[in-house]
């Protein structure tokens, strides 16, 4: 009989712990998006930057994984003239400038979700 009662007891425990420190659960969404050479300040960047936000309204991403992105400019204007476009600071951005090569992968993501830690 012990037995029994020291099962419920920790089971009633575990009930009660998970009641006063709920899980917050979220689905977020990842979207990987090769923005071909994309520096934003050609025509035709520009040309095409109606394309881009198009698709990423569509989708609507939590996390977007850009490839191709041109350097800091292309960093910077795809992030203004892109993803924030529409609405100020729905997204923010990091990225990492590698030397070694003039196309690099961005990080975007939405502030009220995710933050950066280093």
């Amino acid at each position: 009989m012990k037995k029994y009662f020291s099962c419920f007891m920790i089971l009633l425990v575990g009930l009660c712990a998970v009641k006063l420190y709920p899980q917050t659960f979220y689905n977020a969404k990842l979207m990987t998006y090769n923005i071909l050479n994309y520096q934003g300040t050609s025509s035709g960047d520009n040309s095409r930057e109606d394309d881009l936000r198009t698709v990423i309204e569509y989708t609507e991403p939590d996390i977007i994984m850009a490839e191709e992105v041109n350097g800091d400019t292309g960093f910077d204007h795809f992030l203004d003239d892109v993803l924030n476009f529409n609405e100020a600071d729905l997204y923010e951005g990091a990225f990492v400038d590698q030397s070694s090569t003039n196309i690099d992968i961005a990080l975007f993501f939405k502030p009220d979700i995710f933050d950066v830690t280093s």
